[in-house]
């Protein structure tokens, strides 16, 4: 994936940069594996906004993607690499063997024409699955919004900063004029964030750990 920039001939195109999509065949979905997809606003079933800086956006179509792969030993043949709007990564149509379509995320290196199937075998637990290998688009994180308008085009909405606000409405609000926080960053709801740990002393999962990883110089 490549990274192109246009002529600066408005402020909004001067900083933005996009996607070339040199990968991407087809620009149109598979309409049986696709369905409605409606927005929430950031309410939940109550109408209460649980989710700020939400709402707007373009309309999408959801494409129903097969995260669990469970059709083993059918081969599958790479027909499209295509565009999704609601994730970062392309995604794979497949055609299977047996006549069925499915999509999969697209990892990196694959093309239209090659054949996905068990290439690699490795001894796991029965009820467990996993995909090796690395997600394509990995630039997606490089690419520049540039405008406004364009995570508003996301459904994202303006966030206002707290040091803007009033005292009785976040923390950080009041004072004269454009002043700091005076304390370390929390929430409008006094929970500390940006660089505050979250992580707990013991995960669940630690305990079927049988050797932790050694870290730091070996005596």
């Amino acid at each position: 994936m490549a990274i192109k920039k246009h002529k600066p001939t408005s402020p909004g195109r001067r900083f933005a940069t996009w996607s070339d999509r040199a990968e991407v065949t087809k620009s149109k979905p598979e309409k049986a594996l696709t369905e409605g997809l409606t927005k929430s606003g950031g309410r939940n079933s109550y109408g209460r906004k649980t989710s700020r800086h939400r709402g707007g956006g373009a309309k999408r179509l959801y494409r129903r993607i097969d995260f669990k792969r469970q059709k083993d030993g059918v081969p599958a043949r790479v027909a499209a690499i295509e565009y999704d709007p609601n994730r970062t990564s392309y995604i794979a149509l497949l055609h299977y063997a047996d006549g069925e379509k499915r999509y999969i995320l697209a990892p990196q290196r694959l093309s239209v024409g090659a054949t996905v199937t068990s290439g690699e075998m490795r001894m796991v637990a029965v009820a467990c699955r996993a995909t090796v290998g690395a997600i394509g688009n990995a630039e997606h994180q490089n690419i520049d919004i540039g405008k406004a308008g364009r995570n508003r085009h996301k459904g994202k909405r303006p966030q206002t900063r707290g040091t803007a606000m009033n005292p009785v409405d976040h923390p950080h609000g009041g004072g004269e004029g454009s002043t700091t926080a005076g304390r370390h960053p929390v929430t409008p709801w006094g929970v500390p964030t940006l660089g505050y740990p979250t992580r707990k002393k013991r995960k669940p999962s630690d305990r079927y750990i049988v050797r932790r990883r050694r870290r730091g110089k070996r005596r």
